[in-house]
């Protein structure tokens, strides 16, 4: 969106406009994290030189308020 198309926005739109991009925005985060714990967890059980068992700690848990349960 252009800034003068944002300027010429009602209030109600721009608000609209704004929440639509958080959502937007949200949804990349949880794809991003949910392709680097897999990418990391591929990597821990790659490295099986290094240790046996290694530790897995998902990337996930760290961000609990963004996930739902169901997800």
């Amino acid at each position: 969106m252009n800034p003068k198309e944002y300027w010429d926005l009602t209030f109600r739109e721009a608000f609209l406009y704004c929440k639509m991009n958080l959502i937007k925005d949200n949804d990349t985060l949880k794809t991003r994290i949910n392709l680097y714990d897999a990418l990391a967890n591929k990597l821990l059980q790659a490295d099986v030189l290094l240790n046996k068992k290694p530790k897995v700690v998902h990337i996930r848990d760290m961000f609990k308020g963004l996930f739902k349960k169901n997800e």
